[in-house]
């Protein structure tokens, strides 16, 4: 098991990389040659991990009719829940031994991606189309912990109340479906996203278990 340092140092490394990606990615989108082929939009979205919504954004590229490249973000809501920890007395003679102490993880998730779609009824430019997707992503979990109130000179937690942040490499597969109403395309997807357990041929802890995700959003291409 790695250390948490350890789990950090990858997390940042693959964050950064991840972010170097996005970045070239969205250059592209936005470069004049490509001018013609794509489309921004902005999305609401759900996912399994925190069961909470957020926001996104995203960029489409056209390499065909039936082909497009995209790359995205999505900030989800957070997600807090509370349970209760025990918290030891440090000397024998301090009554009560033991006390309760609600201690509050409050998680906000986010989403960084690159996917493909491939249209198999009608093409990126018909009023109505479905197309298959497949995505390489990152997610980020910063987990943030707060102890209730108690004497912490004569009590110690036996939880730990470091924040915390997790996450890793995936990838998902979905569905797509997208129809004109002349101001843009309106699009909904269902997606399921596994963990990446391995790196390099080298096998690596993961946080984020296997989860699903939906997008509903609006696609406006450029000279629409």
């Amino acid at each position: 098991m790695q250390s948490l340092n350890q789990l950090l140092t990858f997390n940042n490394t693959i964050m950064k990389k991840t972010f170097k990606i996005l970045t070239i990615a969205l250059v592209f989108l936005l470069s004049p040659q490509a001018y013609s082929q794509i489309s921004i939009g902005g999305q609401a979205a759900y996912s399994s991990v925190t069961k909470t919504f957020g926001v996104g954004i995203r960029g489409d590229y056209a390499v065909g009719e039936r082909t497009v490249y995209s790359a995205g973000f999505n900030y989800f809501l957070t997600d807090s829940y509370t349970q209760d920890a025990y918290a030891q007395a440090y000397s024998s003679t301090t009554e009560p031994n033991t006390i309760s102490v609600p201690v509050e993880y409050k998680a906000s998730l986010m989403s960084f991606y690159i996917d493909g779609k491939r249209y198999f009824v009608g093409d990126y430019e018909d009023t109505f189309n479905v197309y298959a997707l497949g995505e390489v992503g990152y997610f980020l979990l910063p987990v943030t912990v707060e102890a209730g109130d108690y004497d912490s000179d004569k009590y110690g937690l036996t939880v730990d109340t470091e924040s915390q942040s997790y996450g890793n490499l995936n990838f998902g597969f979905g569905i797509g479906a997208e129809k004109d109403f002349n101001f843009g395309y309106l699009y909904t997807e269902a997606k399921l996203i596994f963990p990446a357990n391995t790196v390099n041929g080298n096998e690596v802890s993961y946080d984020i278990p296997t989860s699903f995700a939906f997008n509903v959003g609006i696609r406006i291409p450029f000279g629409y």
